[in-house]
């Protein structure tokens, strides 16, 4: 009973348009309220959000985002993404691969799919519209790019479900390197073969080579 009344609650949360996360934490409180008395519900919420906050492990995640601005406003993704263009650059689709291969390289620094793909978006959408990409086809893979940040460590994901869960962040670290270039590769994959069923949704190779050069 109490499973249902916690699942009906989320439910109604998320149709009345509270965000996923307030609306987990209220529907949890309100089904714990029917098994447990308030004050030992009080207990577990200060002492679980005073070990999750306060733990010295959580410096680390404004200290990757920062890292991505400092990524971004040097210039640094600029450069590293006409690097991986250049590399590309006779390859139908080669922004797009570019996109991809700047995507896994700046998510080893960065850790934030966010800024990842804030730092990406300025540097290859104006250039992806010049070259002739269709713009949901440029927009979607960007996006993609920056999820790679998610996965490849240093992760925050990683870092935040490592302490809710008191699991080895070191291992889940190493266990998220493996999936994030299988993704990566599985995204460039994807690409080439949209490509090849939809050439009009990208650009010719050799205009893609001539902004590249």
């Amino acid at each position: 009973m109490t499973f249902f009344a916690g699942a009906l609650l989320l439910v109604a949360f998320i149709a009345l348009g509270v965000p996923i996360g307030f609306a987990l934490g209220l529907a949890g409180i309100a089904s714990l309220s029917m098994l447990v008395p308030t004050s030992t519900i009080l207990g577990l919420m200060t002492k679980l959000v005073h070990e999750t906050t306060g733990s010295y492990i959580m410096v680390t995640v404004p200290m990757f985002i920062l890292m991505a601005e400092f990524l971004s406003c040097g210039g640094v993704s600029r450069d590293l993404l006409v690097a991986c263009n250049r590399l590309m650059r006779r390859m139908r689709g080669g922004m797009a691969l570019a996109c991809v291969l700047a995507g896994a390289v700046l998510a080893s620094a960065s850790g934030s799919s966010t800024a990842s793909a804030a730092s990406i978006t300025r540097a290859a959408y104006p250039v992806m519209k010049q070259a002739g990409y269709a713009p949901s086809f440029a927009i979607g893979t960007i996006s993609i790019a920056g999820t790679l940040a998610i996965m490849i460590p240093p992760s925050v994901a990683l870092i935040l479900y490592g302490l809710m869960t008191e699991a080895s962040i070191g291992k889940l670290f190493l266990a998220g390197v493996i999936p994030g270039i299988l993704t990566a590769l599985g995204y460039a994959l994807t690409i080439l073969l949209i490509l090849r069923i939809r050439p009009d949704l990208g650009a010719k190779p050799e205009k893609e080579a001539e902004l590249a050069a």
